[in-house]
């Protein structure tokens, strides 16, 4: 199979979908925003899109409808070896946090990096534009220079309180009056996703949802998540080199 530019052409008007800064839902918005269906659909052959749907422990005609369409000519081939491929075939990982961070990169990391590759890039275990001093977060996504996701991770058995609250208490917030950030604590094969966000003069992360990821029905849901997250990206970036720009000029 030739891709012939047709993931390329996604990619690009799946790029027209970010938010300009005042465009940003508000906070008790966000979890239905990021199960909404992708603006611009991933084109998948109809033999594919049959087989990936059987995989499905429970069978959901409703989420592929929101993450793909059927285009037996113009399919994201680039997108099917790369990213799906990866997500439908997910590796098997033994007991230990080393162990997963390849699953774990699978749906997130090489997800953000495929639509946000000319943008920004991932890094894991830096203090490197992370806001957090010398307490490192596991994973960390960088958009000009500035953290805009970020994920915590913990071996099988570990209680998920414990990333959650590594998202924020590793966080120093220089992110001005952005509203919140992304961010996923995972434990073994479950994963959650945080708005990361001030309340008071504390910062505290507020789950926005649970995925199985043992399942393929829960890795398509978090990816139409970190693919809904995607939109936000840029508008939290402006954000916080707003209030930079501020706290150079005291």
């Amino acid at each position: 199979m030739v891709d012939q530019g047709w993931t390329a052409n996604w990619v690009n008007e799946f790029h027209k979908n970010q938010l300009a800064s005042h465009q940003l839902p508000r906070l008790g918005e966000l979890a239905d925003f990021i199960e909404n269906e992708l603006p611009e659909k991933i084109t998948l052959h109809q033999e594919i899109y049959d087989t990936w749907i059987t995989k499905m422990t429970s069978p959901s005609p409703e989420l592929m409808a929101k993450l793909f369409k059927i285009d037996n000519l113009k399919q994201c081939v680039n997108f099917l070896f790369r990213i799906g491929s990866r997500i439908v075939y997910a590796t098997d990982p033994g007991d230990t946090e080393t162990s997963f961070i390849s699953f774990w990169d699978d749906l997130i990391r090489n997800v953000l990096n495929f639509v946000l590759h000319d943008i920004g890039k991932s890094d894991r275990n830096s203090s490197r534009s992370a806001s957090t001093g010398s307490n490192r977060p596991d994973y960390l996504f960088v958009v000009d220079s500035v953290c805009v996701f970020r994920g915590e991770e913990k071996a099988p058995g570990e209680q998920m309180e414990t990333p959650r609250r590594e998202l924020f208490e590793k966080l120093i917030w220089s992110y001005g009056d952005a509203p919140y950030l992304f961010g996923y604590a995972a434990v073994g094969y479950e994963a959650r996703l945080y708005a990361i966000t001030r309340v008071h003069d504390d910062v505290d992360a507020i789950e926005l949802g649970v995925y199985d990821l043992e399942h393929l029905e829960g890795r398509f849901r978090l990816l139409l998540a970190i693919l809904n997250v995607h939109d936000y990206c840029g508008a939290l970036r402006v954000c916080a080199r707003k209030a930079l720009e501020m706290s150079t000029r005291r």
